[in-house]
């Protein structure tokens, strides 16, 4: 819908801009980026908190899409730290998974050490069946997954897929989000420590 209407009235809100975004997320991952940046900074001129972070992790999570340069994370990444110390650190439900999934998903590629990472991963598997829809499930899905397996603990990299699989009787899911899902089964099964699992 918000990729239909005039662009002068597409501009007359951030939250338009940022639902126009976020349709465009998948298909066309650099024109998304600019639409998150415009609605990052109105919502930051108009102190939307919630706003200003989902447009933030709609940001990181159109770097990490074109998954061509992804250095620009690194200051998407300070400007997080920012943002949490104006929040206190706590999130509205709901937006606790996007932007907890986005941030998983920056550290993950640029700073796999940082010291937030395990607390984040244990908070993003306790909100795998938060997840609204199937493409953030399966994205932060697949980042849990790939951090456990990293730091050596295939363990709760099988939580995180148990988790997930519970999620599909209350989704619809492509044949292609259907086909991830195989593929991340597939990669644990290489590190399982039940053989359940498989």
């Amino acid at each position: 819908i918000a990729n239909s209407l005039d662009p002068q009235l597409l501009n007359a809100s951030p939250w338009l801009v940022y639902w126009s975004a976020l349709q465009k997320l998948d298909a066309a991952p650099a024109e998304a980026q600019e639409g998150f940046r415009q609605a990052y900074s109105e919502f930051r001129n108009l102190n939307d908190h919630t706003g200003h972070l989902l447009a933030w992790s709609g940001m990181v999570e159109s770097v990490l899409a074109q998954r061509e340069d992804q250095h620009p994370l690194d200051d998407w990444i300070e400007r997080y730290d920012v943002l949490a110390d104006n929040s206190g650190g706590n999130l509205a439900n709901g937006l606790d998974v996007q932007v907890i999934t986005a941030r998983l998903g920056a550290l993950l590629y640029r700073q796999p050490e940082h010291a937030d990472l395990p607390t984040l991963a244990l908070d993003g598997i306790s909100l795998l069946r938060s997840a609204r829809d199937a493409a953030t499930l399966l994205r932060l899905a697949r980042r849990l997954i790939r951090y456990y397996l990293w730091v050596g603990e295939p363990a709760r990299a099988e939580i995180a897929l148990e988790s997930t699989n519970a999620m599909t009787t209350q989704m619809v899911f492509t044949r292609a989000q259907e086909a991830e899902l195989d593929a991340m089964r597939l990669e644990l099964c290489r590190y399982a420590a039940s053989p359940a699992t498989c």
